[in-house]
Protein backbone atom coordinates (compact mmCIF):
# COMPACT_ATOMS: atom_id res chain seq x y z
CA UNK A 1 0.00 0.00 0.00
CA UNK A 2 1.37 3.61 -0.96
CA UNK A 3 1.75 5.67 2.09
CA UNK A 4 -0.43 8.63 2.21
CA UNK A 5 2.29 11.34 2.09
CA UNK A 6 3.66 9.59 -0.83
CA UNK A 7 3.69 11.36 -4.26
CA UNK A 8 2.47 10.10 -7.66
CA UNK A 9 5.53 10.63 -10.20
CA UNK A 10 5.08 10.47 -13.79
CA UNK A 11 8.02 8.89 -14.98
CA UNK A 12 8.53 10.17 -18.02
CA UNK A 13 7.52 14.07 -18.29
CA UNK A 14 9.77 14.58 -21.06
CA UNK A 15 8.43 12.75 -23.33
CA UNK A 16 6.14 15.62 -23.92
CA UNK A 17 9.17 18.09 -24.45
CA UNK A 18 9.22 19.37 -28.28
CA UNK A 19 12.88 19.54 -28.50
CA UNK A 20 13.07 15.95 -26.98
CA UNK A 21 10.97 14.86 -29.74
CA UNK A 22 12.95 16.30 -32.21
CA UNK A 23 16.07 14.82 -31.23
CA UNK A 24 15.03 11.40 -31.01
CA UNK A 25 13.05 11.92 -34.87
CA UNK A 26 16.33 12.85 -35.76
CA UNK A 27 18.40 9.85 -34.70
CA UNK A 28 15.63 7.40 -35.91
CA UNK A 29 16.27 9.17 -39.19
CA UNK A 30 19.71 9.18 -39.40
CA UNK A 31 19.78 5.43 -38.02
CA UNK A 32 17.46 4.35 -40.67
CA UNK A 33 19.42 5.97 -43.94
CA UNK A 34 22.55 4.50 -41.91
CA UNK A 35 20.77 1.10 -42.45
CA UNK A 36 20.24 1.58 -46.32
CA UNK A 37 23.13 3.36 -47.27
CA UNK A 38 26.06 0.90 -49.22
CA UNK A 39 29.74 2.67 -49.47
CA UNK A 40 30.70 1.66 -52.72
CA UNK A 41 33.18 4.04 -53.43
CA UNK A 42 34.74 7.71 -52.12
CA UNK A 43 31.26 9.32 -53.17
CA UNK A 44 29.55 7.12 -50.64
CA UNK A 45 32.28 6.97 -48.56
CA UNK A 46 31.65 10.52 -48.11
CA UNK A 47 28.28 10.61 -47.42
CA UNK A 48 29.32 8.07 -44.87
CA UNK A 49 31.31 10.34 -43.28
CA UNK A 50 29.06 12.89 -42.94
CA UNK A 51 26.66 10.85 -41.24
CA UNK A 52 28.36 9.97 -38.83
CA UNK A 53 28.98 13.68 -37.84
CA UNK A 54 25.55 14.29 -37.80
CA UNK A 55 25.40 11.53 -35.75
CA UNK A 56 27.98 12.67 -33.20
CA UNK A 57 25.57 15.71 -33.10
CA UNK A 58 22.69 14.09 -32.52
CA UNK A 59 23.95 12.00 -29.48
CA UNK A 60 25.47 15.29 -27.95
CA UNK A 61 22.45 17.09 -28.27
CA UNK A 62 20.62 14.35 -26.43
CA UNK A 63 23.01 14.27 -24.10
CA UNK A 64 22.26 17.56 -23.46
CA UNK A 65 18.58 17.10 -22.92
CA UNK A 66 18.93 14.30 -20.58
CA UNK A 67 21.09 16.50 -18.36
CA UNK A 68 18.77 19.11 -18.79
CA UNK A 69 15.80 16.59 -17.40
CA UNK A 70 18.14 14.76 -15.21
CA UNK A 71 20.83 17.25 -13.11
CA UNK A 72 18.25 18.78 -11.39
CA UNK A 73 16.82 15.19 -10.02
CA UNK A 74 19.94 13.61 -9.25
CA UNK A 75 20.66 16.83 -7.08
CA UNK A 76 17.26 16.03 -5.19
CA UNK A 77 18.46 12.57 -4.62
CA UNK A 78 21.76 13.32 -3.66
CA UNK A 79 20.10 15.85 -1.04
CA UNK A 80 17.48 13.08 0.24
CA UNK A 81 19.93 10.77 0.72
CA UNK A 82 22.40 12.34 2.65
CA UNK A 83 19.67 13.37 4.48
CA UNK A 84 18.32 9.87 5.38
CA UNK A 85 22.18 9.22 5.99
CA UNK A 86 22.39 11.52 8.28
CA UNK A 87 19.37 10.35 10.08
CA UNK A 88 20.73 6.64 10.09
CA UNK A 89 24.47 7.69 10.92
CA UNK A 90 23.77 7.81 14.79
CA UNK A 91 22.03 4.04 14.49
CA UNK A 92 25.06 2.87 12.57
CA UNK A 93 27.28 3.95 15.09
CA UNK A 94 25.05 2.33 17.93
CA UNK A 95 25.70 -0.64 15.64
CA UNK A 96 29.08 -1.05 15.53
CA UNK A 97 29.41 -0.13 19.29
CA UNK A 98 27.12 -3.20 20.07
CA UNK A 99 28.39 -5.46 17.71
CA UNK A 100 31.60 -5.18 18.82
CA UNK A 101 30.87 -4.77 22.26
CA UNK A 102 28.66 -8.23 22.37
CA UNK A 103 31.76 -10.04 19.85
CA UNK A 104 34.13 -9.21 22.84
CA UNK A 105 31.83 -10.53 25.42
CA UNK A 106 31.94 -13.82 23.91
CA UNK A 107 35.44 -14.12 22.99
CA UNK A 108 35.76 -13.14 27.24
CA UNK A 109 33.25 -16.13 27.98
CA UNK A 110 34.41 -18.42 24.69
CA UNK A 111 38.03 -18.34 26.28
CA UNK A 112 36.66 -18.99 29.50
CA UNK A 113 34.79 -22.20 28.85
CA UNK A 114 37.97 -23.49 26.93
CA UNK A 115 40.55 -22.85 30.22
CA UNK A 116 37.70 -24.55 32.04
CA UNK A 117 37.50 -27.44 30.03
CA UNK A 118 41.53 -27.51 29.83
CA UNK A 119 41.51 -27.48 33.82
CA UNK A 120 38.91 -29.91 33.84
CA UNK A 121 40.63 -32.45 31.72
CA UNK A 122 44.07 -31.90 33.85
CA UNK A 123 42.55 -32.63 36.87
CA UNK A 124 41.03 -35.93 35.02
CA UNK A 125 44.75 -36.67 33.98
CA UNK A 126 46.30 -36.18 37.54
CA UNK A 127 43.41 -38.53 38.99
CA UNK A 128 43.86 -41.10 36.02
CA UNK A 129 48.03 -40.84 37.53
CA UNK A 130 47.06 -41.27 40.97
CA UNK A 131 45.18 -44.08 40.38
CA UNK A 132 47.51 -45.99 37.82
CA UNK A 133 50.16 -45.46 40.93
CA UNK A 134 48.08 -46.81 43.78
CA UNK A 135 47.34 -49.81 41.28
CA UNK A 136 51.10 -50.60 40.29
CA UNK A 137 51.64 -50.31 43.81
CA UNK A 138 49.43 -53.00 44.89
CA UNK A 139 50.65 -54.79 42.04
CA UNK A 140 46.89 -54.38 40.09
CA UNK A 141 46.67 -53.54 36.61
CA UNK A 142 46.01 -50.12 35.66
CA UNK A 143 42.48 -48.83 35.98
CA UNK A 144 40.83 -48.20 32.47
CA UNK A 145 40.88 -44.66 31.04
CA UNK A 146 37.97 -42.93 32.36
CA UNK A 147 36.53 -40.35 29.34
CA UNK A 148 36.21 -36.84 30.47
CA UNK A 149 32.76 -36.86 31.29
CA UNK A 150 32.38 -32.84 32.41
CA UNK A 151 31.85 -30.55 29.42
CA UNK A 152 31.51 -26.70 30.11
CA UNK A 153 29.15 -25.16 27.06
CA UNK A 154 30.72 -22.35 25.50
CA UNK A 155 28.25 -19.37 24.47
CA UNK A 156 25.04 -20.50 22.04
CA UNK A 157 25.25 -19.91 18.58
CA UNK A 158 21.59 -18.67 18.41
CA UNK A 159 20.38 -15.60 21.39
CA UNK A 160 17.04 -14.92 21.77
CA UNK A 161 16.52 -11.29 22.86
CA UNK A 162 13.30 -10.12 25.38
CA UNK A 163 11.99 -8.28 21.88
CA UNK A 164 11.47 -11.61 20.20
CA UNK A 165 14.03 -10.80 17.65
CA UNK A 166 16.75 -13.80 17.40
CA UNK A 167 20.55 -13.10 17.01
CA UNK A 168 22.82 -15.50 15.43
CA UNK A 169 26.65 -15.17 15.48
CA UNK A 170 28.45 -15.81 12.27
CA UNK A 171 31.80 -17.15 12.15
CA UNK A 172 34.37 -15.48 9.88
CA UNK A 173 37.62 -15.89 9.45
CA UNK A 174 39.91 -13.51 8.52
CA UNK A 175 44.07 -12.81 6.86
CA UNK A 176 46.46 -11.14 6.64
CA UNK A 177 49.37 -11.09 3.90
CA UNK A 178 52.51 -10.84 5.89
CA UNK A 179 55.22 -11.81 3.12
CA UNK A 180 53.49 -10.98 -0.01
CA UNK A 181 56.60 -13.02 -1.81
CA UNK A 182 55.91 -15.98 -0.27
CA UNK A 183 52.57 -15.93 -1.25
CA UNK A 184 52.13 -18.66 -4.13
CA UNK A 185 51.54 -17.03 -7.73
CA UNK A 186 47.96 -18.53 -7.97
CA UNK A 187 46.43 -16.11 -5.28
CA UNK A 188 47.59 -13.16 -7.65
CA UNK A 189 45.56 -11.52 -10.28
CA UNK A 190 46.65 -10.06 -13.17
CA UNK A 191 46.43 -6.06 -13.43
CA UNK A 192 45.31 -5.67 -17.04
CA UNK A 193 44.41 -1.16 -16.08
CA UNK A 194 48.48 -1.71 -16.05
CA UNK A 195 48.88 -3.65 -19.24
CA UNK A 196 46.51 -0.86 -20.65
CA UNK A 197 48.20 2.22 -19.39
CA UNK A 198 51.51 0.33 -20.85
CA UNK A 199 49.63 0.13 -24.00
CA UNK A 200 48.48 3.50 -24.63
CA UNK A 201 51.79 5.06 -23.63
CA UNK A 202 53.60 3.15 -26.13
CA UNK A 203 55.40 1.28 -23.58
CA UNK A 204 54.18 -2.07 -25.19
CA UNK A 205 53.50 -2.05 -28.65
CA UNK A 206 52.80 -4.99 -31.65
CA UNK A 207 57.05 -4.60 -32.24
CA UNK A 208 57.44 -4.30 -27.82
CA UNK A 209 55.21 -6.80 -26.65
CA UNK A 210 54.69 -7.71 -23.37
CA UNK A 211 55.05 -11.58 -22.95
CA UNK A 212 51.96 -13.16 -22.99
CA UNK A 213 50.23 -10.52 -24.08
CA UNK A 214 48.81 -10.04 -27.70
CA UNK A 215 48.61 -6.44 -28.98
CA UNK A 216 46.97 -5.29 -32.33
CA UNK A 217 46.20 -1.77 -33.69
CA UNK A 218 42.51 -0.86 -35.18
CA UNK A 219 41.47 2.51 -36.60
CA UNK A 220 38.36 4.31 -36.20
CA UNK A 221 36.67 7.89 -37.40
CA UNK A 222 36.67 10.09 -35.29
CA UNK A 223 34.13 12.99 -35.66
CA UNK A 224 35.67 16.44 -34.35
Amino acid sequence: MMAANAQVIDIAPYRDDADVQAAETQARTIADEARELVIVDEATNAVALDMLSQVTKARKRIEALRKRWLDPLNQQVKLIRADFEAMASPAGEAEAILRTKTSVYRVKVSEAARKEQERLRLLAEKRQERAAEKAEAKGLEAPPVIPIVPTVAPPAKTVATDSGAKVTYRRTTHFEVLNESLVPLEYFTLDERKIGAAVRAGIASPDRPIPGVRIWITEEPVVR
